[in-house]
């Protein structure tokens, strides 16, 4: 395979303006922002915005998990970027700040010298167009990363606009908004498949099994296998601690394997009533060889 095939396979490339780079506080920044641009048109109207992690950013921009960090805290210092974070779902939600956005972009535009013309004129320009102050919202440390968790800002919903050509920029199949009903319901039922599991050292390795969940796409089985676990729970075999491990579980489809037969109502009564009858019998048997019919009953 020739270097520029090899290459191809390695992934796209991404476009972004760099004139704003010095503006945006580098490289990094200029970067992620036109990348955050690119989803912002894709996201529609959904108010939160876009939904991703640190290792869906590294595939799109080739950003680091610190490069990532300090480009969005220079973003948010700006006002650009709005963070939303939704703890119990440990997600960060990423949204432009259109009136943010076009503030900034004005007072890129604007010289930054007075010009020559009626001392009025300047007067009342400086009055009425200078660029409004860009809002500064609280920013957590860089240290957390990811794992952050500013506060929610809110911010209105103007009308979508087209902020970037994307023909050039990478796309991917990552999930945005419009696909995080279905994302939230998977991890709902994979929930109640792990609570449902034996609380017992080996219930481990939570993530891998969530992983399987999600490319086997066992939401359709969800209730036959949760109630399988459940079942099985109450085996003596299970009880006793010889449960196989949920990833072995998933691994094998054991929920297909069924229950066992259930015990014997009787226990070891039911065993134990067969012979109880035979040695009557040779009881009976015997008492008539000795004594006869005539002496059968006392």
């Amino acid at each position: 395979m020739r270097p520029l095939d090899t290459l191809r396979t390695v992934g796209r490339p991404i476009a972004y303006y760099s004139g704003i780079a010095k503006h945006v506080g580098g490289v990094n920044a200029a970067i992620l922002l036109c990348q955050l641009m690119y989803w912002d048109e894709l996201a529609g109207d959904q108010e939160l915005g876009v939904y991703k992690t640190s290792e869906e950013w590294e595939e799109e921009t080739g950003l680091s998990y610190r490069e990532q960090a300090g480009a969005r805290k220079k973003l948010r210092d700006l006002g650009l970027l709005v963070e939303t974070v939704q703890r119990l779902k440990h997600r960060i939600y990423y949204r432009l700040d259109h009136d943010a956005f076009n503030a900034f972009m004005e007072s890129l535009s604007k010289p930054k010298g007075g010009g020559e013309g009626d001392e009025n004129e300047g007067e009342s320009a400086n009055d009425q167009s200078a660029p409004p102050q860009l809002h500064k919202p609280q920013s957590p440390n860089d240290e957390n990363a990811i794992g952050e968790q500013p506060k929610a800002q809110s911010a209105g919903n103007p009308k979508r606009k087209s902020l970037i050509d994307t023909e050039n920029t990478a796309e991917t199949t990552t999930e945005i908004t419009s696909s995080g009903d279905a994302a939230e319901a998977t991890e709902c039922q994979f929930t109640k498949f792990w609570l449902a599991y034996p609380n017992t050292p080996r219930r481990v390795a939570k993530r891998k099994c969530l992983e399987k969940w999600k490319a086997e796409k066992l939401d359709r089985f969800a209730d036959e296998i949760i109630d399988h676990v459940r079942a099985m729970a109450k085996t003596k075999q299970w009880r006793d601690g010889y449960e196989p491990a949920p990833l072995t579980y998933l691994n094998q489809s054991r929920w297909e394997d069924g229950l066992p037969e259930p015990a014997q109502a009787q226990g070891s009564q039911g065993s134990a009533s067969p012979l109880y009858d035979q040695n009557m019998a040779a009881a009976e048997q015997a008492r008539q060889m000795l004594f006869g019919d005539d002496n059968a009953t006392v």
